[in-house]
């Protein structure tokens, strides 16, 4: 537990804690239960008429339905972010959660059409984490918890796409954090290559 501590990162914790206070104060003061409680911040398609445009930011920090949901992706934001920052540090960490989350809403929004349809929590933003880390480890084989922690993310998102309240929708959004993760992986990855001098 000690271990697992120590390897946490500054972002991380600030993400954590971030969504941790937005959910208590949903609980406590607004009485958030449900999804109809907060639907000022769950994201809606732009087609709506409950769409706003703040929606694509707030609703990836916005958790209903019981702990569990806030639970779920906080514990895996902490598992697997710490290995992103440690990377690419504190000021890209917040980016890519915010740009997972954008991407997770885009394909949402890309796919869904209807009045009445909502995005909403940390998953699409959690899983472009897992996806970078997934494919930093695929080029990367080294160690054993490498491929233990690969093998938690695959139950994870079996257990994402099985708990959704809506299939459809968890797995367009939860594709977008993929591609969000795919992106910058790729990106972040190519620019730190050394350029080999010809002799």
């Amino acid at each position: 537990m000690l271990n697992f501590a120590k390897r946490l990162t500054p972002a991380v914790l600030f993400l954590t804690g971030l969504n941790l206070v937005i959910y208590l104060i949903q609980y406590f003061l607004f009485d958030g239960t449900s999804a109809e409680d907060v639907n000022h911040l769950i994201a809606f398609s732009h087609v709506s008429s409950g769409f706003k445009i703040y929606q694509v930011i707030t609703y990836m920090f916005t958790h209903v339905y019981n702990p569990f949901h806030l639970g779920g992706n906080m514990l895996f934001l902490l598992i697997y972010a710490p290995y992103f920052e440690r990377e690419n540090g504190f000021g890209k960490t917040i980016f890519a959660y915010l740009f997972f989350g954008f991407f997770s809403y885009l394909t949402f929004d890309l796919g869904i059409n209807a009045e009445d349809f909502f995005i909403l929590g940390s998953s699409g933003a959690v899983i472009g984490f897992c996806m970078y880390f997934f494919l930093n480890t695929i080029f990367q084989l080294k160690k054993i918890v490498y491929n233990l922690l690969v093998l938690l993310l695959i139950i994870q998102v079996i257990i994402m796409f099985i708990g959704s309240y809506n299939m459809e929708i968890t797995a367009l959004g939860h594709t977008g954090g993929l591609i969000g993760g795919s992106i910058l992986f790729f990106v972040y990855k190519f620019k730190k290559r050394p350029i080999r001098k010809n002799k």
